[in-house]
C-alpha cells in the first residue's frame, strides 16, 4: 500500500511539473508580444466547472446521469488598449475539460486536457475609478491528453475505447467574460473575472457532443498600461 501511495504521489508531482513547464513556456511566448509599453502582460488562474452537452447519452451508450467536474486552468494573457474604452485580448492557457457520468452505480470521469488560445474583444463600461469590462470572442484548443477514470476498478469497460479515440484533436469554442477590478484606486492590476465558454463544433467525430465551462478567474497584470488609460 505504501508503494502504491508513493507511485501515486510521484505521478501527481510529475503532472504538476508538466503544468509548471507549460505555463512557463506560454509566459515566455507571451512576453515576445508584450515588449511595447502599450501592451499589458499578466497571469491568470481559473476555477471552473466543466460539463458536456448534446448527445452524451449516445456517447456513453447509457441513460446514466451526467455530472459536473470541478477543475482549474492557468496561463498568461496579453492585451492591448485599442481606444479609451476598448481593447483586444489573447490568452495562452492549459485547461481541463470533460464531464462526470454515472452508469449502473459506477462513476466515470472524462478528462480532456487542452492547450488553448482564446482571442477576444473587450469594452469598458463606467468611469476610470468605477468600471467593469465585458469580453467576447473565440478560442481554439489543442488536445494534449485525454483519459477516462472510473470509481470501480473491477469494471473498466463501461466506456468503449473507440469512443475515447473518436475525440477530435482540436476544440473550437465561443466565450464571454465579465471582469471587475479589485484594486482600482491602487495599482489597478488585479481583476476578478466570470467566464463562460461553449464548443461551437462537436468534440467527437461520431456524436454531437460539446464542452462547456463556467467559473471564476483571477487576473494579475505584471507590466504594461492599466485599463484606465
Amino acid at each position: 500500500m505504501a508503494a502504491f501511495k508513493g507511485r501515486f504521489a510521484s505521478q501527481k508531482f510529475i503532472r504538476f511539473l508538466k503544468t509548471v513547464l507549460i505555463v512557463f513556456l506560454l509566459a515566455l511566448g507571451a512576453g515576445v508580444f508584450a515588449r511595447e509599453d502599450h501592451f499589458n502582460l499578466g497571469f491568470l488562474f481559473n476555477i471552473n466547472a466543466c460539463n458536456t452537452s448534446g448527445e452524451y447519452h449516445d456517447y456513453w451508450r447509457s441513460n446514466g446521469i451526467i455530472g459536473v467536474q470541478l477543475n482549474s486552468s492557468t496561463g498568461v494573457f496579453v492585451n492591448r488598449n485599442l481606444s479609451n474604452h476598448s481593447y483586444g485580448n489573447i490568452e495562452f492557457r492549459y485547461i481541463r475539460k470533460g464531464s462526470n457520468h454515472m452508469i449502473k452505480e459506477n462513476w466515470l470521469g472524462l478528462s480532456l486536457y487542452y492547450i488553448e488560445v482564446p482571442v477576444s474583444y473587450g469594452y469598458k463600461f463606467g468611469t476610470s475609478t468605477s468600471y467593469f469590462l465585458c469580453e467576447a470572442g473565440f478560442a481554439c484548443g489543442w488536445l494534449a491528453k485525454s483519459k477516462v477514470s472510473t470509481s470501480d476498478i473491477r469494471n473498466t469497460l463501461l466506456m468503449d475505447s473507440t469512443l475515447l479515440s473518436s475525440i477530435r484533436k482540436a476544440d473550437i469554442s465561443m466565450q464571454i467574460a465579465v471582469r471587475k477590478p479589485l484594486n482600482p484606486q491602487y495599482k489597478n492590476n488585479l481583476f476578478l473575472t466570470f467566464r463562460f465558454s461553449h464548443s461551437i463544433r462537436s468534440i467527437t467525430n461520431e456524436y454531437h457532443l460539446y464542452n462547456y465551462n463556467y467559473g471564476v478567474q483571477l487576473d494579475y497584470i505584471i507590466r504594461g498600461k492599466d485599463y484606465r488609460k
